[in-house]
């Protein structure tokens, strides 16, 4: 059994999200092994020999598109195409000579969850008779806390082959938010929290067309949204002009259904201070959104 202190003396750690002890014979972890092997070295055939492309491909992708919706084409998923053309740039590189494959592991981190991964131990496989899981460990992003994520197996005509991978979303969310709120930037969660952000970043969109069409006609910007007769805020979502001169005007926007997330723009005034701990500053003419903090001034 492999230990994730001392992996670099017992195991071959390659691949990024496959990678397993020497063990003999066609055992779940022999699979897992061979399949990172592979990728390793960009033996195309020996991978797909491992892995159940058609199997793997669909719950694979619907879970991936739920975190890097713009990567990831769910429609006509299901006979392996899809993540085949995913996988293609890695195996048109050349080999991975890096220790432990951590070149293939960052490739793969990268362009399917948005953000690097490195392999830190192996567990001991879970088999029943015909599906096993064998456990890997990965750090994802600037979190070196080793986290699980299970390979899963099945068999067939007394084969095993990689038909899944489970609790890579979990791990890619946690980063996206941790680096989210270390940006003082608002973290949507879920396709919900998602278009609630996306309608209010439309509104403050829409009320800048409306606002230098006032500028047309007034000289000057309007400084509350009664003088908008062109603009009426979506469903659920509030408007505030906070400012509004000859130089320039800002405005917040605020969902009934997000109330820890604000979303603003400012257009010819200063920049406004960012949150706390943020490392980003707000572009002008950009909508851009934090989260609304609390009575001591911290995250909710």
């Amino acid at each position: 059994m492999c230990r994730i202190r001392d992996v670099a003396k017992r195991c071959a750690l390659v691949a990024g999200l496959v990678s397993a002890c020497s063990l003999g014979g066609d055992s779940p972890s022999a699979v897992v092994r061979k399949a990172g092997d592979a990728l390793r070295t960009r033996n195309r055939a020996q991978f797909y020999d491992q892995v159940d492309l058609r199997a793997l491909e669909l719950p694979i992708m619907r879970e991936l598109s739920a975190i890097v919706p713009d990567n990831y084409i769910v429609l006509g998923a299901g006979n392996g195409d899809v993540l085949g053309r995913q996988l293609d740039p890695v195996f048109a590189s050349p080999p991975d000579t890096s220790i432990f494959g951590r070149l293939t592991a960052n490739v793969l981190g990268l362009q399917f969850l948005g953000t690097e991964v490195s392999v830190r131990g192996v567990g001991t496989a879970q088999t029943s008779d015909r599906t096993a899981f064998v456990p890997v460990f990965i750090a994802v992003g600037a979190d070196t806390t080793p986290r699980r994520v299970s390979i899963q197996l099945q068999k067939d005509d007394s084969r095993w082959r990689i038909v899944g991978v489970r609790d890579l979303a979990e791990l890619a969310r946690a980063e996206r938010r941790r680096t989210a709120e270390a940006r003082g930037e608002l973290y949507a969660e879920g396709i919900r929290e998602k278009a609630y952000v996306a309608g209010m970043k439309s509104d403050l969109r829409n009320v800048t067309v409306n606002e230098e069409a006032y500028f047309s006609d007034h000289g000057t910007y309007a400084s509350d949204l009664a003088q908008i007769a062109g603009y009426r805020p979506s469903t659920g979502i509030t408007v505030t002009i906070t400012a509004g001169s000859d130089k320039g005007w800002a405005a917040s926007a605020r969902h009934d259904s997000l109330p820890k997330g604000t979303c603003s723009i400012f257009v010819g005034v200063p920049a406004p201070q960012p949150p706390p701990g943020s490392s980003s500053v707000p572009q002008e003419g950009a909508p851009y959104c934090s989260y609304v903090l609390n009575r001591q001034g911290h995250l909710p």
